[in-house]
């Protein structure tokens, strides 16, 4: 298609094209963020280590697999927490977290 029509640039407007659109840029040699960019911004915990390195958002963080993981890190840093999946779409599965 890009042959018969060529684009500038694949995009998408919601966050689970993003990944797919930076692969087809980057296989066309299209502009656009780079897969290595775009898989960074999709996993959190990559992106606030990332960051962190950087001095940019030296907000305290940790993966955690349990309660008793986000109750060592409340007993660490204090309430409220917010609780988040490490590569999800939007607010989906976002807990703020308030009392323990």
């Amino acid at each position: 298609m890009h042959e018969a029509y060529p684009f500038r640039a694949a995009v998408s407007l919601f966050e689970l094209g993003l990944l797919p659109a930076a692969r087809i840029n980057e296989e066309l040699g299209l502009a656009g963020e780079s897969v290595a960019t775009v898989e960074l911004l999709l996993d959190k915990w990559r992106m606030r280590r990332h960051l962190a390195t950087k001095g940019t958002s030296p907000v305290a963080s940790a993966v955690g697999r349990s309660a008793l993981d986000v109750r060592e890190f409340v007993a660490a840093h204090g309430l409220p927490v917010v609780v988040k999946p490490i590569r999800e779409s939007g607010s989906l599965g976002v807990f703020c977290v308030r009392e323990c």
